[in-house]
């Protein structure tokens, strides 16, 4: 009787220990998805410069490219043509944070900008960039 007794009170031990044990562990959780990065985007302010002073052009076009050549070539565009606002005002959103090579257009759509060289300084991540582009 007293092995039975003995091996009951193991199991029952065995039991507890087990018991414990399992409720301390810590329940699964699911990850948390990280935070979306903040967009980086840019505004371009477009003036001509062709007259005595620098004003800015209403309604210009402009795209973006990554290199100069795709500039030139007009081939990969890292964005849409965009038309700006009245007082010249073109933004580009979802960005990378680089420099940017540009075309920016005058209202009749003639090719303001054909030389090379055309870049933006690189961009800051995950704010409102803003430049000024000069046409003539």
């Amino acid at each position: 009787m007293k092995i039975k007794s003995k091996f009951g009170i193991l199991v029952i031990s065995l039991a507890a220990a087990s018991s414990i044990i399992i409720s301390c562990s810590k329940p699964a959780t699911t990850p948390k998805p990280a935070p979306a990065a903040p967009l980086t985007s840019l505004t371009v302010n477009v003036h001509d410069a062709s007259g005595i002073h620098s004003v800015p052009t209403p309604n210009p076009k402009m795209q973006l490219f990554k290199t100069d050549n795709d500039r030139a070539n007009k081939t990969n565009p890292a964005s849409n043509l965009r038309t700006g606002d009245a007082n010249g005002n073109i933004t580009f959103d979802s960005l990378d944070a680089i420099n940017y090579y540009y075309n920016a257009y005058n209202t009749s759509m003639t090719l303001s900008n054909a030389t090379t060289g055309n870049q933006t300084t690189p961009l800051t991540s995950g704010v409102v960039n803003t430049r000024t582009a000069v046409v003539r």
